[in-house]
């Protein structure tokens, strides 16, 4: 009895483990019958996301608040949503060599990248594999990047918590901007309805 509890154990913690191979956390959701998979790597403040059919890249993106992308506005093309975001596209510069049907936007989620940013890329072969991953975009959940937590030092037991007192000379921290203003780099407003 005992070989076939384990047994039974170790198939649960088998698929236990398939199972968190298949969905990569930090990325945003797919839709189910997308035939898409994650692949993702961490950088220290950032997440880069690779949605993949086999081993090719349909769409990537990026998901942090730091981004190196620009956008020059002579290389507007189309506009679309990213589930419920209006965003535009645009080409990419003439010097990359990933071809007439290489795409890029962002969302940001607040007036500043330090809110969140999710930066989108697309190469496609052909016209028809644009639009298609376009209307796949469509059905992709997305949500600002959570902050990373930062670990509270407490106290050894039995000690009280360290304070500070303020400054007299010190006004009071600003209260944060509300969340979930969403632009591609021109002003859009917010999300779509």
């Amino acid at each position: 009895m005992n070989k076939l509890l384990l047994s039974a154990v170790g198939v649960l913690l088998a698929l236990a483990g398939s199972a968190r191979a298949e969905t990569a956390g930090p990325c945003p959701g797919l839709p189910a019958d997308a035939g898409l998979t994650w692949t993702h790597s961490d950088g220290p403040d950032f997440v880069v996301c690779h949605a993949m059919r086999g081993k090719e890249q349909v769409f990537g993106v990026y998901l942090g608040r730091n981004p190196s992308y620009r956008h020059l506005d002579v290389n507007k093309a189309e506009a679309s949503r990213i589930g419920s975001y209006e965003v535009t596209w645009y080409n990419v510069s003439p010097d990359d060599k990933q071809g007439a049907y290489a795409r890029e936007t962002m969302v940001r989620f607040g007036k500043q990248d330090s809110a969140g940013v999710a930066h989108f890329w697309i190469s496609a072969a052909s016209e028809e594999q644009l639009l298609a991953t376009f209307k796949l975009l469509e059905g992709v959940s997305l949500q600002a990047p959570v902050a990373q937590a930062v670990p509270i030092e407490t106290p050894p037991a039995g000690e009280a918590p360290a304070t500070e007192e303020p400054a007299a000379d010190v006004p009071p921290a600003p209260a944060e901007a509300p969340p979930a203003e969403v632009q591609d780099g021109a002003a859009t407003g917010g999300p779509a309805a």
